[in-house]
Protein backbone atom coordinates (compact mmCIF):
# COMPACT_ATOMS: atom_id res chain seq x y z
CA UNK A 1 0.00 0.00 0.00
CA UNK A 2 1.68 3.51 -1.18
CA UNK A 3 2.17 5.79 1.68
CA UNK A 4 2.40 8.77 -0.50
CA UNK A 5 0.21 9.61 -3.23
CA UNK A 6 0.81 11.44 -6.34
CA UNK A 7 0.89 15.15 -6.36
CA UNK A 8 -0.03 17.48 -8.63
CA UNK A 9 3.56 18.09 -9.58
CA UNK A 10 5.32 16.49 -12.73
CA UNK A 11 7.04 14.02 -9.55
CA UNK A 12 7.26 13.19 -6.07
CA UNK A 13 8.95 10.91 -3.99
CA UNK A 14 7.20 8.32 -1.84
CA UNK A 15 7.70 4.97 -0.12
CA UNK A 16 6.20 1.95 -1.08
CA UNK A 17 6.09 -0.78 1.98
CA UNK A 18 4.57 -4.49 1.02
CA UNK A 19 5.30 -5.93 4.80
CA UNK A 20 8.45 -7.01 3.63
CA UNK A 21 10.38 -4.26 2.47
CA UNK A 22 10.15 -0.54 1.59
CA UNK A 23 11.36 1.31 -1.65
CA UNK A 24 11.77 4.67 -2.44
CA UNK A 25 9.63 5.38 -5.55
CA UNK A 26 8.81 8.35 -8.18
CA UNK A 27 5.46 8.89 -8.57
CA UNK A 28 5.14 10.58 -12.39
CA UNK A 29 1.88 12.76 -13.00
CA UNK A 30 -0.08 10.11 -14.55
CA UNK A 31 0.15 7.89 -11.54
CA UNK A 32 2.88 5.81 -12.65
CA UNK A 33 5.73 5.63 -10.04
CA UNK A 34 9.50 4.59 -10.29
CA UNK A 35 11.95 2.82 -8.45
CA UNK A 36 15.44 3.70 -8.71
CA UNK A 37 15.77 0.20 -10.59
CA UNK A 38 13.44 1.68 -13.28
CA UNK A 39 15.43 4.81 -13.94
CA UNK A 40 17.99 2.96 -14.36
CA UNK A 41 16.41 0.04 -16.92
CA UNK A 42 15.94 3.92 -18.73
CA UNK A 43 18.85 4.99 -18.97
CA UNK A 44 20.24 1.64 -20.02
CA UNK A 45 17.83 1.68 -22.72
CA UNK A 46 18.92 5.42 -23.72
CA UNK A 47 22.49 4.65 -23.47
CA UNK A 48 22.35 1.42 -25.79
CA UNK A 49 20.58 3.36 -28.39
CA UNK A 50 23.00 5.97 -28.28
CA UNK A 51 25.55 3.89 -28.29
CA UNK A 52 24.21 1.24 -31.08
CA UNK A 53 24.72 -1.86 -28.75
CA UNK A 54 21.96 -4.30 -27.08
CA UNK A 55 20.56 -3.18 -23.67
CA UNK A 56 22.68 -6.37 -22.21
CA UNK A 57 26.20 -4.95 -23.24
CA UNK A 58 25.41 -1.84 -20.97
CA UNK A 59 26.95 -2.63 -17.66
CA UNK A 60 25.53 -0.90 -14.90
CA UNK A 61 28.79 -0.03 -13.16
CA UNK A 62 30.80 0.83 -16.29
CA UNK A 63 32.16 4.56 -16.19
CA UNK A 64 30.74 6.67 -19.43
CA UNK A 65 33.52 7.55 -20.82
CA UNK A 66 34.85 3.70 -20.36
CA UNK A 67 31.64 2.57 -22.69
CA UNK A 68 32.50 5.19 -25.78
CA UNK A 69 29.77 7.95 -24.85
CA UNK A 70 31.28 11.44 -26.00
CA UNK A 71 29.85 14.99 -24.56
CA UNK A 72 27.26 15.03 -27.97
CA UNK A 73 25.82 11.54 -26.88
CA UNK A 74 25.53 13.08 -23.07
CA UNK A 75 23.98 15.77 -24.29
CA UNK A 76 21.09 13.28 -26.62
CA UNK A 77 21.16 10.86 -23.14
CA UNK A 78 20.36 13.99 -20.84
CA UNK A 79 17.74 15.42 -23.21
CA UNK A 80 16.00 11.96 -23.56
CA UNK A 81 16.22 11.18 -19.24
CA UNK A 82 14.88 14.86 -18.75
CA UNK A 83 11.60 14.27 -20.95
CA UNK A 84 11.08 10.97 -19.68
CA UNK A 85 11.76 11.77 -15.98
CA UNK A 86 10.43 15.28 -15.92
CA UNK A 87 13.11 16.87 -14.40
CA UNK A 88 15.66 18.83 -15.46
CA UNK A 89 19.34 17.51 -15.65
CA UNK A 90 22.69 18.87 -16.59
CA UNK A 91 25.69 17.11 -18.19
CA UNK A 92 27.67 18.06 -15.29
CA UNK A 93 25.42 14.99 -13.59
CA UNK A 94 26.85 12.61 -16.29
CA UNK A 95 30.69 13.66 -15.05
CA UNK A 96 29.28 14.23 -11.34
CA UNK A 97 27.89 10.85 -11.45
CA UNK A 98 29.68 8.72 -14.14
CA UNK A 99 28.17 5.13 -13.93
CA UNK A 100 24.21 4.30 -13.94
CA UNK A 101 24.48 3.24 -10.75
CA UNK A 102 26.11 6.37 -9.41
CA UNK A 103 23.64 8.38 -11.61
CA UNK A 104 20.40 6.85 -11.03
CA UNK A 105 20.54 7.02 -7.27
CA UNK A 106 21.63 10.63 -7.97
CA UNK A 107 18.18 11.36 -9.48
CA UNK A 108 16.31 9.24 -6.58
CA UNK A 109 17.96 11.33 -4.17
CA UNK A 110 17.38 14.53 -6.18
CA UNK A 111 14.02 13.88 -6.19
CA UNK A 112 13.20 12.66 -2.49
CA UNK A 113 15.02 15.75 -1.65
CA UNK A 114 12.71 18.18 -3.60
CA UNK A 115 9.41 16.15 -2.84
Amino acid sequence: MPAASPSSTSLSIGQIDNGRSARNVIWLSAGMMMTQQEISELCVASLANVLRIAKERVKTDAKFSRIGLDSAMVVYVMLELEEKLGIELSTDDFYDYPTIDLLSRHLAERRAAAA
